[in-house]
């Protein structure tokens, strides 16, 4: 019925079939060169191995053919994780390096100790992936880590060639979380380096912090609290609390009230404050300390405002912190009379322009929840066309009771672990193994299932109490602004795509101020700056970019901005500027051609529009991204964070 057994791999297979029972070696020798047949001469060798071992059976008898049978069987799948050769491998050995990422991920996901290994070891190579699928993998080795409690083999100290600063800081953010989960001791004097350098990045510094307080040590703790305290810049010093929150929350406690009390206005200490809520003696800690630290009513303020940034508050360090900033928290729902009085003054008084200044504000975070053509967070409901779908009473409610007004899709979950921490966010992804939290930050959390100890539904991530940050003419253009979304006129629907996203560097050097780089020095430049230095901007609902909020957020009066459209068919694609004037662009790597309005060819993918602009010598910029008669292009404007 089938050929005879001629091929190398088939007589050892015959002959290690007939012999198994007393080289039981063989066999597993046999199963590994078996293993490294592709699958569908795995398929075709079984099959012929069928009838070997039929004869085999009739030899031997039937009993020991069964346990041959159920031995390599066995064999064949405890191996199978022993080998690096396996079929998502091998794949990934294949692929150019664009299309391995999601391999990557997919090993990250449910890949065997031995595919992890490859990962491992191909990321700490020299010539091993590419600086974006380094990145991936050490991201991979981390899901797996968290989620599935696998590791691969190998020395986790290598991770210290990748701390150094010849990589991109995403690279070396990525291995230092990785080295914290893996509780790589011996990494701890180059964190400690990085962590006291001057030239570290605050989200690099904040990573090593991070990396030192869960290593743990006396060493590593004394580190973090040196920078702490009294005598370090304040951004430095709430970086460091937060770390040490994480491990010792009342040491941190005392030294987190002394930041806020000597904040300047306008600091954000969102991620200062955001380990204390994840547990619940760390609240309690954190209000006694700013009880007794009697602080400021701008201090107070900024604190509530990094509360209510994190959808998230405790009663008791809410009160504590509202009884300070002299701010009122009990809001009751409007009787008819009211709701009546307030939605004329809306209608009579409301002016939507200064209400979108207001939705912009960085002291109510709204665009980091909502997005506005596409363009801002996403863990709570788009907002582009709300006036046509919402009255104006529905909009009162959602702002001041929003607990009260919340769609089912953004109720949020709120998660205790077995170790007492506790978070909440909007699912953003689940399965058997871990559940994915969107915070009202819009970070990703992810929880493994088996850290969970209860779950339950919680209410809204929209701040409570946010009309306490608003006058009541504040509040009244706030809601005219909303009103006026997706109606006819100023607030319409685009018809044309616009780069609504920006991304704005920060800083920009002399150089790159003083003139135009030429395309080398801007791919060495601007693009190659680190993703840090990418501050998220967004455009007004006219699509018109505020130059001037830009200018203030680069620090610059001349602003390099950028936007992305992901293409996903080849075709012309036009960039509409209306002005040429003062205005210098790039599409990717390469300068584009000159003119207000310019198409270039642009293959599937990502790309990205860089801008330099004067904003001393142009107050206003729109870009619009069209189609060209007759171009075959498929295109979408990227939006979100």
């Amino acid at each position: 019925m089938f050929p005879p057994f001629d091929t190398p791999i088939e007589r050892l297979l015959q002959d290690i079939s007939l012999n198994a029972w007393r080289a039981p070696d063989r066999l597993r020798l046999g199963v590994h060169v078996f293993a490294l047949v592709d699958l569908p001469l795995r398929f075709i060798t079984v099959m012929r191995s069928g009838a070997m071992m039929l004869k085999t059976a009739m030899r031997v008898g039937f009993a020991a053919w069964l346990g041959l049978a159920i031995a390599s069987v066995a064999a064949f799948a405890q191996d199978e994780d022993a080998t690096a050769e396996s079929p998502l491998i091998k794949l990934l050995k294949r692929l150019p390096d664009e299309r391995k990422g999601a391999i990557i991920e997919r090993i990250g996901k449910g890949g065997k100790p031995a595919e992890l290994s490859y990962l491992f070891a191909q990321a700490v190579a020299d010539k091993g992936f590419s600086p974006a699928n380094t990145r991936k993998a050490l991201e991979a080795l981390a899901e797996a880590s968290l989620t599935r409690k696998l590791n691969p083999e190998g020395d986790f100290s290598q991770l210290s060639s990748l701390l150094t600063a010849k990589n991109d800081q995403a690279t070396r953010v990525a291995a230092i979380r990785l080295s914290a989960l893996w509780k790589v001791e011996r990494l701890g004097k180059p964190l400690r380096e990085i962590a006291d350098s001057r030239t570290t990045s605050d989200s690099l510094r904040a990573a090593a912090l991070d990396a030192l307080a869960a290593l743990g040590g006396d060493t590593n703790k004394a580190t973090i609290a040196a920078l702490a305290k009294p005598g370090q810049p304040v951004g430095l010093r709430a970086i460091a609390v937060s770390s040490l929150a994480k491990s010792d929350p009342k040491a941190a406690a005392d030294l987190a009230a002394g930041v806020l009390k000597d904040a300047a206005p306008g600091q954000d200490f969102t991620k200062m404050i955001e380990p204390f809520l994840d547990r619940k003696d760390a609240t309690e800690a954190l209000a006694t300390a700013i009880t007794h630290a009697n602080l400021p009513q701008d201090s107070a303020r900024l604190a509530l405002r990094a509360l209510y940034a994190l959808g998230r508050s405790d009663a008791n360090l809410v009160n504590v912190l509202s009884k300070l900033a002299k701010i009122t928290t009990d809001i009751k729902p409007l009787d008819k009379a009211a709701m009546d009085a307030l939605i004329a003054e809306v209608t009579a008084k409301g002016n939507a322009a200064r209400g979108e200044q207001v939705f912009r504000r960085a002291d109510l975070n709204c665009t980091k929840c909502h997005a506005l053509v596409s363009a801002g967070g996403g863990v709570g409901p788009e907002l582009t066309a709300v006036g046509t779908t919402s009255p104006v009473d529905y909009l009162i409610n959602s702002i001041m009771l929003p607990d009260q007004a919340i769609k089912e899709e953004f109720v949020t979950k709120v998660i205790q672990t077995t170790d007492g921490r506790v978070y909440q966010g909007i699912v953003a992804d689940k399965d058997d193994k871990r559940i994915v939290l969107r915070e009202a930050t819009g970070e990703l959390r992810t929880i493994p299932t088996d850290d969970i100890d209860d779950s339950k539904d919680g209410g809204s991530l929209m701040p409570k109490g946010l009309v306490n940050f608003l006058t009541r003419a504040e509040f009244v253009d706030l809601l005219r602004f909303l009103s006026e979304l997706g109606k006819p006129g100023a607030y319409a629907i685009h018809t044309t795509p616009t780069i609504q996203r920006w991304r704005v560097l920060k800083p920009v050097t002399e150089d790159l101020a003083k003139t135009a780089p030429d395309d080398d020095i801007f791919q060495k430049d601007v693009l190659g700056a680190e993703t840090s230095h990418w501050l998220p901007g967004y455009a007004l609902v006219s699509g018109n970019v505020p130059l001037g909020e830009f200018a203030a957020l680069s620090e610059s009066s001349i602003v390099y901005i950028q936007g992305e459209v992901n293409v996903t068919a080849a075709g012309q694609v036009e960039f509409r500027l209306g002005d040429a004037a003062s205005v210098k662009a790039w599409i990717d790597e390469k300068s584009a051609p000159e003119g207000a309005n310019f198409a270039v060819e642009l293959e599937p993918g990502v790309h990205k529009l860089t801008l330099r602009v004067e904003t001393t010598a142009r107050k206003s910029l729109k870009v619009e991204v069209a189609k060209p008669e007759g171009s075959s292009a498929e295109f979408t404007v990227v939006g979100g964070r």
